[in-house]
């Protein structure tokens, strides 16, 4: 009987033990835990299931759609690059459009129209954003491709940022006359951060990514605030060596920047067909400037920031181009900067392309506010203006340049003493008729 008693007494002992870590257990648990749309939880795609989680079990789960700031659309490749656009478009065009922007994100590098050709691009579904489109992109320290012709080709609205830790991602253009990014007529265009690049395979004078093409184009209202815009060195005239007809003749190098049209009637060729075999590969097709309706159409560029390198001209400011500089680093420095006779079979150094920084045609607009402008390697000019040009101030600083400035004709340049001017010329500091001059600092011409 007494043993019996002991055996109930311990069970009894062991059931509130159990009872009391039960308790203990409930009491020091985690109330719950939220499944948050962090990067590496939420799907590709327009969004994900998402609820809310305790011990109890889990709340009823609710959609959340994709396209916000803090969830954007993620772009892993091709496929998700237009999906994403099918997704802006859906959301910001009829009768119930979104009028607030839209969020996309890279999360991986990106390449569009792979092994295709220039041949065939037509057939090629491209990363165009559309009129009434609103976007932000983030390359987030990745990037975005099309290997048959211009990467990005914004007709609406379009800001690009790049929020990784170290803002490397960039807008890649490869292809023949194509730019990474080309801002449309009535587009309107930011860079905060990030890169806009034209690449290369290799120090081959042949190869693919040397300059053919502006690496940004404006047409539209574009400002860039941050950010880098550059381009390898070197460019390349000539033909195929086996008349392949794979690369088409080229007689000159480009500018990094384009603003404005390339002919003075506003309507450049319309058509942006690849020629034949063996013949000169045709100016892209630009938007129409129509003379009555959009006389007071014009491209405009704000430059608050970033850095600007490469080119033959590091900005060309093309008919109907108006643009204002406030800040930035603009350079030629292109050690390499050379014209490749194609013609022979490995290629051959044949002349030094590099013009200037700036090269502003008649009827366009060019005022310089602040900004760092630097042209080496015995370049031409800093400024060539057959426009109007005004200098405000900025610090410029010249190494074996012909002239500082060159003035076409009888345009009309302003210079203002805020203005620095350091280093030396090899023939005049102007070639042409200045209003005002610059403050100098250690600067000389030094005759050859």
């Amino acid at each position: 009987m007494e043993t019996k008693k002991k055996v109930l007494i311990s069970s009894a002992v062991a059931l509130a033990l159990v009872v009391i870590a039960v308790v203990l257990l409930v009491v020091l648990l985690p109330k719950g835990h939220t499944h948050t749309l962090g990067e590496e939880s939420y799907e590709y795609g327009a969004g994900k299931y998402v609820g809310t989680c305790t011990h109890k079990g889990c709340d009823e789960k609710t959609w959340v759609e994709a396209g916000s700031e803090q969830y954007p659309y993620l772009i892993k490749d091709d496929a998700t690059a237009l999906s994403s656009l099918a997704f802006v478009k859906a959301r910001q065009t009829g009768e119930d459009a979104l009028t607030d922007k839209l969020y996309l994100k890279l999360v991986d590098n990106v390449t569009i129209g792979e092994g295709k050709t220039e041949t065939n691009a037509a057939s090629i579904e491209h990363f165009v954003v559309e009129k009434e489109m609103n976007v932000v992109l983030d390359l987030n320290g990745h990037s975005i491709l099309d290997k048959t012709q211009k990467t990005i080709d914004n007709f609406g609205t379009l800001t690009i940022v790049d929020n990784s830790q170290d803002q490397d991602g960039f807008v890649d253009v490869l292809a023949f006359r194509s730019s990474a990014v080309v801002n449309e007529l009535g587009g309107t265009f930011t860079l905060n951060s990030g890169r806009l690049y034209r690449s290369t395979k290799g120090d081959d004078p042949q190869s693919e990514g040397f300059i053919s093409h502006y690496v940004f184009t404006n047409y539209g209202t574009a400002t860039i605030n941050g950010g880098k815009i550059h381009a390898i060195d070197g460019c390349y005239w000539g033909y195929p060596v086996d008349n392949s007809g794979g690369k088409w003749t080229l007689n000159t190098c480009s500018s990094l920047i384009d603003n404005g049209w390339s002919d003075a009637a506003g309507y450049g060729n319309q058509n942006g067909e690849f020629p034949g075999e063996g013949l000169a590969l045709s100016t892209p097709a630009q938007p129409i400037r129509d003379q009555e309706d959009d006389a007071d159409k014009f491209a405009v560029l704000t430059i608050n920031g970033g850095e600007f390198l490469g080119g033959k001209v590091v900005l060309k400011n093309d008919f109907y181009g108006k643009v204002v500089i406030n800040g930035g680093k603009f350079s030629t420095g292109m050690d390499n900067n050379k014209v490749w006779d194609t013609r022979t079979e490995n290629g051959t150094g044949a002349e030094n392309l590099q013009e200037g920084v700036f090269n502003v045609v008649a009827g366009a607009e060019l005022t310089i506010n602040d900004g760092e402008f630097t042209i080496t390697n015995n370049g031409k000019y800093v400024i060539k203006n057959a426009g109007t040009t005004t200098v405000n101030g900025g610090k410029f600083t010249v190494e074996d340049c012909t002239y500082v400035v060159t003035v076409v004709g009888e345009a009309t340049t302003t210079i203002s003493e805020n203005a620095t001017l350091t280093g030396n010329v090899t023939t005049a500091e102007f070639q042409g008729t200045v209003t005002g001059d610059f403050t100098k600092n250690d600067f000389d011409v030094v005759s050859e």
